[in-house]
């Protein structure tokens, strides 16, 4: 890998800067893996209400897709607009790894 994309990559920056220390690293990637769904458990009802509120989701009485413990899910209109965003998401990944290496390739660096 090149020196280039190591310096602008804050995982290989991460593991660069805690190399030497084996424990210190895998108490980062555990404490990472358990903070992120910890936190969004401690706030599952306030996420659930917003979205509610915000008509991202629909009461359960209208969902045609529930979401387990939340008394709420998506209704038709809605999956089909998770599933356009998703897709797009999924087409600008594709166009933007095919630009990089296009460009990579003008550059010469594999």
């Amino acid at each position: 890998m090149s020196n280039f994309r190591r310096q602008n990559n804050p995982v290989s920056a991460l593991v660069d800067e805690l190399g030497d220390e084996p424990l210190a690293l895998f108490a980062v990637i555990i404490g990472a893996l358990v903070a992120g769904p910890a936190l969004l458990w401690a706030f599952w009802t306030k996420v659930i209400a917003w979205a509610l509120e915000h008509g991202v989701l629909v009461p359960v009485a209208d969902a045609s897709w529930t979401i387990p413990s939340a008394q709420a899910g998506l209704d038709g209109r809605r999956i089909a607009g998770a599933a356009l965003f998703l897709i797009a998401v999924a087409a600008a990944s594709v166009a933007l790894t095919q630009h990089q290496r296009s460009h990579n390739a003008q550059r010469g660096v594999q």
